[in-house]
């Protein structure tokens, strides 16, 4: 019955199509091939992304976990407290000469008033740190199972429909969705929240063992602030090399703020009233594609490196005595020899 319902509904809707959306079937082709294609992609790099995330914060939570039975205790009062303050007072009263009245009837005659027990701020901090780090990486967790979720919905219902003009629509009107609601964020946001969890474990572990062993909270301490400057740099380092391979989800969140930043405090009309804020993929693109002499540099070892991979791939498939002009010709080398000293000399007036 269902199938029949989307049947219909897809033929109301092949029905009310215009004439001019019937007239542009081939341009929806071509739209709907290129979403089809990047939507996929998207949608497999979101898989892929929140399955590291699932399995990372289930070996992170199960680790936390055995680490909160064992700190939560110290928040509860030890009873053997009770034991000892109690022969501490009977030990008392029989160094004072009053251990007549130590035993009435084979009871001791003790007021025992039982000692609060407080919890140490270092245990109180620890446990703390370590429950919220265990709530962000369960949240974690959660989100990437809906976002998986999600990515299967969209691709469920851009398939549906046969039409192109259809197809197209649907892709339209879906991935403005994703858009309109900031998927794209929340799906970089998780990432950020795990590695928040992380940085709180590693400051409990610090807090952890203060009244045990000094020695062992000053490792603690050398190694989280280790690990939080290098999370620094790396969240810094693409902010001023864009060609750095190195990157943490802060570093987006905080190369917008700085280009909103910039907009908002410029005295330029066209560009406040624009609100435009770039992106860093947006500023790659301008850095690479700048000219000057590092550009140059790399645009020949491009073509060194291209020409070089050509003949070796011809020679692999081929004998040394097939290596004709021909042969060259079709595997590309010969176009990409011919080529380079027109491009390198128009590259000198770049």
């Amino acid at each position: 019955m269902a199938s029949l319902a989307v049947t219909s509904i897809e033929a109301d809707s092949l029905k009310n199509e215009s004439g001019s959306d019937e007239a542009c079937t081939k341009i929806w082709t071509v739209y709907t091939a290129e979403a089809e294609k990047h939507d996929k992609a998207l949608m497999e790099s979101w898989t892929r992304d929140m399955n590291g995330v699932l399995l990372f914060a289930a070996l992170f939570s199960a680790t936390l976990t055995a680490f909160i039975v064992e700190s939560y205790q110290t928040l509860q009062p030890d009873p053997s407290d009770k034991i000892v303050a109690l022969l501490a007072t009977i030990s008392r009263q029989i160094s004072d000469g009053n251990a007549s009245r130590v035993l009435i009837d084979g009871t001791p005659s003790v007021s025992f008033a039982p000692t609060t027990s407080h919890a140490s701020i270092s245990s109180i901090v620890c446990n703390i740190l370590w429950f919220i780090s265990l709530f962000l990486s369960l949240t974690c967790a959660l989100l990437a199972t809906l976002v998986e979720q999600w990515t299967r919905g969209f691709a469920q219902k851009t398939d549906r429909n046969q039409s192109p003009v259809i197809r197209a629509k649907i892709f339209s009107y879906l991935y403005s969705g994703l858009k309109a609601f900031g998927m794209h964020t929340l799906v970089d946001l998780i990432p950020l929240l795990l590695h928040t969890s992380l940085m709180m474990f590693f400051a409990g572990l610090v807090a952890f063992p203060i009244p045990i062993n000094p020695v062992l909270v000053g490792v603690a301490a050398t190694w989280t602030a280790s690990i939080a400057v290098a999370y620094g740099l790396l969240t810094a380092l693409p902010l001023f090399h864009p060609d750095s391979p190195y990157w943490t989800p802060l570093s987006g969140i905080i190369w917008r703020v700085l280009q909103a930043m910039t907009t908002l405090s410029s005295r330029n009309p066209t560009m406040r009233s624009d609100g435009a804020v770039g992106s860093m993929i947006g500023h790659i693109v301008k850095q690479a594609t700048k000219a000057s002499g590092d550009t140059k540099f790399r645009d020949v070892r491009a073509l060194c490196w291209t020409a070089k991979t050509l003949m070796v791939i011809h020679w692999r498939s081929s004998s040394r005595d097939s290596l004709t002009p021909s042969g060259a010709r079709k595997e590309g080398v010969i176009p990409m020899i011919t080529s380079s000293p027109d491009y390198l000399t128009a590259g000198t007036h770049v």
